[in-house]
């Protein structure tokens, strides 16, 4: 097995702004960094956005305007990692609101690798590859040396969770991995699924009424 990232799937087509009252929370992950582009693994460590990144996150932005009628009766909430904050920072500016208004929630770190953040794909194909096969035997439970379990994040994001959709209304900037276990607990999807949904950059998701909506982020 290796831990290259598959392509993401597609994503729906822009719809029509929302209407509910109901809950709705927006999920966005962060921007292209250079440690995406150069396939290392992040995970708590941090890299810069590459232009290519600030441009998604602009167009995440863009894209929430178009979906949003009054962004001011949302609040912004996001990782404390800088590939994050920054994305935010860009996104805030797009819909017109103040990113010093931003909640910090260090729930909404991406998953630890441990001995593997910072390492490349192939690097860790190289020097770990039994533990990749434990890894590919059960996903779900499996933690790298020193890292976290998806087990183990998403046991600190059902709170998260909880509380995000008592709040009513928030824009999420997080991670791909915590992208992936917020939208499947939402969606009450079994741990096999919640392991292969995409991590795009380049899309928004839509958690209302117990359901998910992807939304592409494309350029003008």
């Amino acid at each position: 097995m290796t831990v290259r990232e598959k392509l993401p799937e597609p994503v729906a087509e822009l719809r029509p702004r929302q209407t509910t009252d109901g809950p709705t929370l927006y999920l966005a992950r962060h921007g292209e960094t250079l440690w995406n582009r150069e396939g290392r693994l992040q995970g708590r460590l941090d890299s810069p956005l590459t232009s290519h990144g600030k441009d998604q996150a602009r167009r995440a932005g863009m894209t929430l305007a178009a979906l949003i009628d009054e962004p001011g009766y949302f609040s912004l909430v996001c990782s404390p990692l800088g590939r994050a904050y920054h994305s935010m920072e860009l996104i805030a500016s797009e819909l017109g609101l103040d990113p010093k208004a931003c909640r910090i929630d260090r729930r909404l770190k991406e998953m630890s690798w441990g001995r593997w953040d910072g390492l490349t794909h192939w690097e860790i194909e190289d020097n770990f590859s039994q533990a990749l096969d434990q890894r590919e035997a059960d996903p779900w439970r499996f933690a790298p040396p020193g890292g976290e379990s998806y087990a183990m994040v998403a046991a600190r994001l059902r709170p998260f969770l909880e509380e995000a959709v008592g709040h009513g209304r928030l824009i999420i900037i997080a991670h791909g991995i915590v992208s992936q276990i917020l939208r499947g607990l939402y969606g009450r999807l079994m741990p096999d699924d919640i392991v292969r949904l995409p991590e795009p950059q380049d899309a928004v998701f839509r958690l209302e009424q117990g359901t998910v909506a992807a939304f592409a982020a494309e350029a003008a």
